[in-house]
């Protein structure tokens, strides 16, 4: 791969991360994340499960709690991980909500089925987190 001279946001957040979490296998973790948003198609980065990012950072002797950490971290600090939620009702359909609704759902603590309208009231066991990978930030020039 070819790339310029120019220095990447995505160089810019792994060297912060480094130089911050430098013996934290989060931060590890958070790299592998960031070098498969940016060396993969943006769709190959719209569905990423915590087992997907499990998955992505392999490499990486990450305990579940290390993953749990580097979404966070991308997610919350850096905007690098969006987080969304899918319900998945008992015959194992997925429904991707949107997120100002999942919210409310969240707080709510219940929802009516889309298709049913059956009010589910056990939503805990329903709603499923997946991120979404921001690759336009990654790839934009960093404002050094």
């Amino acid at each position: 791969m070819i790339r310029s001279s120019k220095v990447l946001e995505a160089d810019k957040i792994k060297r912060h991360i480094a130089e911050r979490w430098k013996d934290d296998v989060a931060a590890r973790v958070c790299n592998s994340i960031i070098d498969y948003i940016v060396s993969n198609p943006a769709s190959r980065s719209r569905y990423l499960t915590y087992s997907a990012l499990k998955r992505i950072s392999r490499n990486v002797p990450a305990e579940s709690d290390d993953v749990y950490r580097a979404a966070a971290l991308l997610s919350s600090r850096f905007s690098v991980l969006f987080l969304h939620f899918s319900f998945i009702d008992d015959s194992g359909k997925e429904y991707p909500l949107e997120d100002d609704d999942a919210k409310l759902i969240l707080l709510d603590g219940w929802m009516d089925h889309p298709e049913t309208r059956q009010r589910i009231t056990d939503i805990a066991e329903h709603l499923y987190p997946y991120y979404e990978g921001n690759k336009p930030v990654l790839m934009s020039s960093a404002g050094e």
